[in-house]
């Protein structure tokens, strides 16, 4: 095959009509005009023709996609951010044909400076992420990425002249978060983001005579040391801060605090309720055509029971997990399993797509054996974690904030519900098709039940779970050699998934953080933190607070929830 054209104009009336041609018969008669004034068709025709004449065929849809490039190109800049909503079909079309795509790309690429040149500070940052979701060789877009790289320093020098006029709140946390944004794309903007910094850093000591001065010299000094605090908390979530401004926000923070992390504005206290036992909503499924992988994920056996996990697959493509308990003795209690079969039936009948909840297929019980069946998802996260780790890379900023506000939407639910994990880790939470999470592992998991009520909130319990990642109650006391210990289940449980959260932005193996008097240190890492929202950090502040007391319900962590990087939810129905 020959090599396409590089001019879009005559790829697209020469090869790509030539081919749209053969089927012209599967063309309504009133979108003729696809083949005789086609350079003619506006955006809205050429809407109107693709509803018509569908998306059946391929030669016609490269054909109408790279139309709408053509005049994509010719119409940009756009008003109204239609050049965002059309960008999505451009990308459609080097997506699908992407032996065209530098074809495309030169006819758009000036396209792209001119929205970007005209693009406002609230839209920069949405051309910044189609920009980045572009699969080209980087000597195709590069001349793209350098202009945007422009503009977002030139507007974040624009922002700084802004903020700097009486040292404006908003106008700061804008500027800060505009270039925190740029960060997170691998933009060179260490530069302004520092000097940014540095002006701001010294317009709040001025503005607050944090050294003194006015005091000294008898001058009225109007101080605001919230808003302050606010604004340093969205500077010290820069990546790659200067040694001289990180003396000088500890200095700042020294003087003031820091921000009041455990103030929730919108937290609405919600009663819990007692789970009854359900029946499984029950799936159509042919057990007799089931197939066991024979060498099973995971085994293992103590002196009195073997537990092993094996994948099951059914011929018509079906994949589940079976995860299965044989008792080694007579007379075993299987009570504890029975328990976790009563919160999977729960949590599967309550299953979205959208939520952390496992599809459970239901039991099947033999002499000595209960077998558990499961839909099987991808690795888990501890692997994932891993696997990000060793090619030094890092979450994305939007995926972790997915990621955290499922996890807290999820065991706020089983919270609300009495049902408390007990053993939550990144081992015990799989990767699903579109990055969607899966709590697994309900095996010593504890639902409080009606009858186990007392006047006493925190009661003495069986320590369980895992060694890294249990609240401090329990690991100092473990450390100790005690096998019980006074604690909340649920708020033992926040401190868990804190761990777990603080892992997924560190990669790093925190054991021995979670004890009572690691507590400074632990918060130091916390801080240390860069390029993630600010509001995940200040509920990890809570979250991996060493007294339960102080320590929020999940509940009320959904409190924290302050979306910056695309709208979501707070509780699932």
């Amino acid at each position: 095959m020959s090599n396409p054209p590089t001019d879009l104009l005559i790829l697209t009336l020469e090869t790509l009509k030539t081919q749209a041609a053969t089927q012209e018969s599967q063309v309504p008669h009133e979108c003729r005009r696809i083949f005789t004034n086609p350079t003619d068709l506006t955006l809205s025709e050429l809407s109107s023709y693709y509803s018509l004449i569908g998306a059946n065929n391929t030669y016609l849809l490269a054909y109408i996609t790279a139309l709408f490039t053509l005049r994509i190109a010719k119409d940009s800049p756009m008003s109204g951010n239609q050049g965002l909503v059309y960008f999505d079909t451009v990308k459609y079309f080097i997506d699908n044909w992407p032996e065209y795509s530098e074809c495309a790309m030169n006819a758009y690429s000036s396209a792209l400076v001119q929205e970007i040149s005209e693009a406002s500070i609230e839209s920069l940052p949405l051309w910044a992420d189609k920009i980045a979701s572009l699969s080209l060789r980087e000597n195709i877009i590069e001349p793209v990425k350098r202009w945007l790289q422009m503009k977002f320093s030139s507007t974040s020098y624009t922002l700084l002249t802004k903020s700097q006029e009486g040292l404006e709140k908003q106008s700061a946390i804008q500027l800060f978060k505009f270039l925190m944004k740029g960060q997170s794309l691998n933009m060179v903007l260490d530069d302004i983001g520092n000097m940014s910094a540095a002006l701001i850093i010294d317009l709040v000591i001025t503005a607050n005579d944090l050294n003194g001065f006015k005091k000294y010299l008898g001058e009225e000094v109007k101080v605001n040391f919230e808003d302050a605090r606010e604004i340093v908390s969205h500077i010290k979530a820069l990546k790659n801060l200067e040694k001289d401004n990180i003396d000088k926000l500890a200095f700042i923070e020294g003087k003031i605090g820091v921000s009041n992390i455990f103030k929730v504005s919108n937290y609405i206290k919600k009663p819990k309720h007692f789970i009854n036992t359900e029946d499984l909503i029950p799936t159509n499924i042919n057990w007799n055509s089931m197939q066991v992988e024979p060498c099973p994920i995971y085994a293992h056996s103590s002196d009195v029971l073997n537990v092993t996990i094996s994948r099951i697959r059914f011929p018509d493509g079906l994949s589940m997990v079976r995860k299965s308990y044989t008792a080694l003795v007579d007379n075993f209690d299987f009570s504890p399993i029975e328990n976790e079969i009563k919160i999977l039936t729960y949590l599967s009948n309550r299953s979205r797509p959208n939520n952390c909840f496992l599809k459970f297929f239901g039991a099947a019980r033999e002499y000595k054996s209960i077998h558990l069946y499961m839909e099987a998802g991808g690795k888990n996260l501890m692997d994932e974690l891993t696997e990000y780790k060793r090619k030094n890379q890092y979450l994305n900023s939007s995926l972790l904030e997915k990621w955290v506000i499922s996890l807290l939407n999820c065991f706020s639910d089983l919270s609300l519900n009495k049902i408390y994990h007990c053993d939550i880790k990144p081992h015990n939470i799989v990767i699903y098709k579109d990055n969607t999470l899966k709590v697994i592992d309900f095996s010593i998991s504890k639902i409080e039940e009606e009858r186990e009520v007392t006047f006493v909130a925190t009661k003495e319990n069986p320590i369980q779970g895992t060694r890294g990642y249990m609240a401090p109650e329990l690991q100092d006391n473990i450390d100790a050699g005690n096998n019980n210990a006074f604690f909340k289940p649920g708020k033992a449980d926040v401190f868990s998934l804190g761990m777990t959260i603080l892992q997924m932005m560190t990669f790093e193996n925190l054991a021995g953080l979670n004890k009572f008097d690691k507590r400074d240190e632990l918060h130091k890492k916390i801080d240390g933190i860069n390029g993630y929202p600010m509001w995940i950090k200040n509920l990890l502040h809570a979250m991996l607070w060493p007294t339960r007391d102080i320590r929020p319900s999940f509940n009320k962590c959904l409190s924290w929830i302050t979306i910056e990087s695309g709208t979501s939810f707070t509780t699932y129905t």
